[in-house]
């Protein structure tokens, strides 16, 4: 079994609500907010990003709630145990 990291993007700012990314390492709250501003680049806006609260259940998820010009936008990292097969 081998750990990743599920991030979940939820917020009226993007497209569907709802993106999820599989990640081999957990990501910085730095790394998030980059991800965050890349999908706004994509998405071709410049958005103002500030960051709210973080929220915690250690070693299964963490929660990181930023504002994106006045709308809320939660990001939850959750560790999920996964089996790899050989190649």
């Amino acid at each position: 079994m081998k750990t990743v990291f599920v991030i979940s993007l939820n917020s009226k700012k993007i497209p569907d609500g709802f993106d999820i990314i599989i990640s081999k390492n957990e990501p910085s709250r730095a790394q998030i907010e980059e991800l965050i501003t890349f999908i706004g680049f994509g998405l071709e806006e410049k958005w103002n990003l500030n960051y709210v609260n973080f929220q915690q259940d250690p070693g299964k998820w963490k929660i990181y709630e930023y504002e994106i010009d006045t709308v809320e936008c939660f990001i939850v990292v959750e560790r999920e145990k996964v089996i790899e097969f050989p190649k």
